[in-house]
């Protein structure tokens, strides 16, 4: 290690000292530093001695010590016997031990900020290699650390946790309906789930030409009518052809009639109408060609900076790339794209909301309603999902069935009941509705 490097010998001599007359002593500093934070390997290893020995319920003094250190090959790394009985007779200054161990702490959590900076300076002078995309991720991830390592300790009894919970339940907000999350814009959806709750990852599933895009799109512009600030990265469709879709939508004028202006000649009033109530929305659609999970989580907090947004939707999974894996290794993408939007939606706390396609499976038997191992490409969507859903419509292999008739199954509520919402779907518009 660098002789420059941040420390603090002092210190670290005190506590010690401290504990070689008081083991006592170590409840105060146990959760607070590890053998690690120390600077002086010597000091790190007497440190994890004296521990080793008070949770076998046995006395730390200079006899156990030795023994111990000795079956570790450490006693003559440390000094013997003589920097052994230097550290017990030193006279420490007047600080606590809490005090000393937090110098300690600190001195170490900038010797790994250092650490990291200079791992950060060698990637940008390998640029060409890992992309200036995977770089920016890398600090963008390293500021996050760093923030999470200068947090307070998060261990404290139940009444402090009691309190802190009532706080966060006070500061949510609480709709006409009840809802203490963004809403679906489905009223039984909505009943089940409470809304779509901040930090959960939600997983929408379906076969293609089932409405997955059309589900987003009701659930998106439903919440920013709710004055929820809705963001959408579409890797499928172009933001034009989304926005016919929202403007059939809420218009009730066909997206068929609105792509061609000259058969939607008599609805243009209906049409101008509508963009007239959507301009001033809070939904905001990226539409991208190909898209890394580094991209996504850049831009989600460049725009948390900017708008703060309520909700984020993605369609779909399977467009979303991780260039640290190659196609042959698409599960194991699959599962850390997962991972990470689900530490994205807990970074932002906001709900974030991923359409996947199901495997062909679906097609193979007899009943088609989808199910937990229709998942395509991973069994890590299921484990990092709060919520999966699947959409349904029966009309799709049944001729003979209600062609407005939909469904959401919803297969895995982490905190809540699941079941199977029951909608309509109007298929000129993009539109779905209660049933």
């Amino acid at each position: 290690m660098n002789k420059d490097y941040p420390h603090n010998i002092d210190a670290e001599r005190a506590l010690l000292n401290i504990l070689l007359m008081d083991d006592q002593k170590l409840e105060e500093v146990d959760h607070l530093i590890t053998e690690a934070d120390f600077y002086r390997p010597a000091h790190g290893y007497i440190f994890k001695a004296i521990k080793d020995l008070v949770s076998e319920r046995k006395v730390p003094d200079l006899i156990a010590l030795e023994d111990v250190l000795r079956k570790r090959d450490k006693y003559e790394e440390v000094g013997g016997l003589s920097y052994l009985v230097g550290l017990q007779e030193e006279v420490s200054l007047r600080a606590s031990i809490s005090q000393y161990a937090t110098m300690i702490k600190e001195k170490a959590q900038l010797r790994i900020i250092i650490d990291k900076a200079m791992s950060l300076v060698q990637q940008c002078y390998q640029e060409n290699e890992n992309g200036i995309e995977r770089v920016a991720d890398s600090a963008q991830r390293i500021f996050n650390e760093i923030s999470q390592r200068s947090s307070t300790d998060d261990t404290g009894q139940l009444s402090m946790w009691l309190t802190k919970t009532f706080e966060e339940l006070g500061k949510r907000r609480v709709d006409e309906h009840g809802l203490t999350g963004v809403t679906s814009g489905f009223r039984d959806l909505d009943q089940m789930t409470g809304g779509f709750q901040a930090s959960d990852l939600i997983i929408i599933g379906a076969r293609p030409g089932v409405g997955k895009t059309c589900i987003a799109l009701n659930m998106a512009l439903r919440a920013a009518q709710k004055n929820y600030k809705s963001v959408l990265f579409s890797l499928e469709m172009s933001a034009t052809q989304l926005t016919k879709r929202i403007l059939a939508i809420e218009s009730g004028v066909s997206y068929r009639a609105i792509d061609d202006m000259r058969a939607a000649t008599h609805n243009i009033s209906h049409i101008i109408d509508a963009a007239g109530s959507l301009a001033s929305l809070p939904l905001f659609i990226a539409s991208l060609n190909t898209i890394t999970i580094h991209d996504i989580r850049s831009r989600m907090r460049k725009l948390y900076k900017e708008v703060r947004p309520s909700i984020m939707f993605i369609d779909y999974l399977g467009y979303i790339k991780d260039p640290a894996y190659t196609p042959q290794n698409k599960v194991l993408e699959v599962a850390s794209v997962t991972a990470a939007l689900k530490s994205l939606a807990k970074e932002l706390n906001i709900p974030i909301v991923v359409l996947c396609q199901l495997s062909r499976g679906v097609e193979n038997r007899v009943e088609k309603r989808p199910m937990m191992s229709d998942l395509r490409d991973s069994g890590a969507i299921e484990q990092d999902a709060d919520i999966i859903m699947f959409l349904y419509r029966d009309f799709k292999y049944n001729p003979e069935a209600d062609p407005t008739s939909a469904e959401l199954i919803v297969s895995k509520h982490r905190n809540g009941p699941t079941g199977t919402v029951d909608l309509e779907f109007i298929p000129e518009l993009s539109r779905f509705e209660n049933r």
